[in-house]
């Protein structure tokens, strides 16, 4: 039994997932914004007791690396890591732009609001023959401009998927949602699961480590202090 974690976003998202199984077994997902460190391993608890599974039960660990929030993907991937660690459980990563793209038809752009007036694209290309594997990047994930994305996006004709279309669609509005495509600023959390499952069954699996696109808002006290003329 696979156990999949979302906390990239303003959802906190867990669910349990059975090989070659199309739904998940037990799933659970709060819309916090803020407060995932408080609220995951009792949702952890709840999402066991739901699927009638104990924690010798689980198999694999799947975690969201991101792009996403920096406190919350730190809490999804800390706690991936210590439930590794503590079982000897294989665990594996899953982008977060890869498990929005999953549900669409087709080649699709995915963009993400970054804030700043930026957004976190990459594009996908249409699932491969063998629904197993993972689909191929067309482009790396990255931080781009508002502007700078809509050009590239509007040149190459790729439909789009992600909380970054409507800042895009403002640009150009001859950009169009994807068949299948979201607005929601988190992956559905089954979709990061099944692609948990491609890659352990793919042997492609990602280290649980977070893709920041850039760096925090936050800095060290210090180093604001030094900046600052006449303190010190």
């Amino acid at each position: 039994m696979l156990l999949a974690i979302d906390t990239s976003g303003p959802d906190c998202s867990v669910c349990l997932m059975a090989a070659n199984s199309p739904k998940p077994v037990a799933s659970i997902t709060e819309t916090l914004g803020r407060g995932h460190a408080e609220r995951l391993m009792p949702m952890l608890e709840a999402l066991l007791e739901q699927g009638h599974c104990p924690w010798t039960d689980l198999t694999h660990i799947a975690c969201t690396i991101g792009p996403g929030s920096f406190t919350g993907l730190r809490v999804g991937l800390a706690t991936a890591r210590g439930l590794a660690l503590a079982t000897g459980l294989p665990a594996t990563g899953v982008g977060v732009l890869e498990a929005i793209a999953h549900p669409v038809e087709g080649p699709v752009a995915v963009a993400m609001d970054a804030k700043r007036s930026e957004v976190w694209l990459a594009v996908l290309d249409d699932r491969p023959q063998d629904v197993s594997a993972p689909r191929p990047l067309l482009a790396e994930p990255s931080a781009h401009t508002i502007d700078d994305a809509a050009k590239f996006i509007s040149n190459a004709g790729w439909k789009v998927t992600g909380s970054g279309f409507s800042l895009l669609h403002e640009i150009n509005s001859t950009l169009s949602l994807a068949k299948g495509g979201t607005v929601h600023p988190s992956p559905k959390i089954e979709d990061v699961a099944r692609l948990a499952w491609n890659r352990f069954d793919t042997n492609s699996v990602l280290s649980l480590s977070a893709l920041y696109l850039r760096a925090p808002d936050a800095k060290p006290q210090a180093v604001a202090s030094a900046a600052t003329p006449g303190v010190g």
